[in-house]
């Protein structure tokens, strides 16, 4: 019998504070999106050190842990030491503001400064980058999206205390194919599972997953029940061309923390989703299973 899998690599992957939506490149156009939720940074402490050259800082987190540092600044046109007029530390301690005009958010120097520094995400909402027929762009998707601006109304209102990232990512597929007995009786064939003629199929049923796998609080569709499910017309294909499983892998975001309050761990270095599409054995419980037989 021939087997016919699917590996997912998400790939491509750029971290946006929301403000950055609308400065996202035309020539930009992710597959997929997820709207994550961080725990606050707040800035403890910021003094200028060694001839205005560097900064000494102390921050701490909303969960209690605590991160000092000596930050230097270079200056991108010839790579030297920027001279640093002046800082202060905004009211609310979430901004450290340099020369009167350049700001930056406490959990935005965690992210880029401390390389030991793992981020832990909540997973708020799961979506496609642009529309069902490409006719937009993930810049006039997400600056229009009606639960993108809800999660943005509610982090204002403080109904969610958490900083607001935005994640958009392309997904590249792999398609593998098994060999278990005689191929001759598995009525398929290495051409039936290479020939694809879209990304359609394959950006609907990852997203599909995705949200079904973590069920993220603010998304409604795909959160209860099995998927994939044969009946769902968007992704078919992968029914008609007999795939029995997909591996989706993280790896390529770095390390990150996800949790939703139906996944409480899921750490993108050692964890995958590997579920089954057609049968009841995901990729790896069919790889073994002539071992055991």
């Amino acid at each position: 019998m021939l087997t016919a899998h699917s590996l997912i690599s998400l790939n491509n992957a750029e971290l946006l504070n929301p403000s950055e939506i609308n400065s996202i490149s035309k020539g930009y156009n992710p597959h997929l999106y997820m709207i994550l939720g961080i725990p606050k940074w707040y800035i403890k402490r910021a003094n200028l050190i060694e001839g205005n050259s560097k900064i000494d800082i102390e921050l701490q987190s909303e969960d209690g842990f605590s991160y000092k540092n000596t930050l230097k600044f270079i200056d991108k046109r010839d790579q030297k030491l920027r001279n640093l007029n002046s800082i202060k530390i905004t009211k609310d301690n979430r901004f450290l503001v340099i020369n009167e005009t350049e700001k930056h958010q406490a959990t935005d120097i965690m992210w880029n400064c401390c390389m030991e520094f793992i981020p832990s995400c909540k997973i708020l909402y799961i979506g496609k980058a642009h529309g069902n027929k490409n006719d937009r762009t993930v810049k006039e998707r997400l600056s229009s999206h009606s639960t993108v601006q809800q999660i943005l109304s509610d982090s204002n209102d403080l109904k969610i205390n958490y900083d607001i990232k935005v994640l958009v990512f392309s997904i590249i597929e792999s398609k593998v194919a098994t060999t278990l007995g005689d191929v001759s009786i598995s009525g398929l064939s290495v051409e039936d599972i290479a020939d694809f003629p879209n990304d359609k199929n394959l950006i609907s049923l990852v997203e599909a997953k995705l949200i079904n796998y973590f069920k993220p609080s603010y998304n409604k569709t795909f959160t209860k029940g099995q998927v994939p499910k044969l009946r769902d017309k968007s992704y078919s294909e992968y029914f008609t061309k007999h795939f029995n499983s997909m591996i989706i892998d993280f790896r390529n975001l770095g390390e990150i923390f996800f949790y939703t309050d139906n996944v409480k761990s899921f750490n993108t270095f050692s964890d995958c989703i590997d579920y089954t599409i057609n049968g009841d054995a995901n990729t790896f419980e069919l790889l073994i299973r002539p071992y055991f037989e």
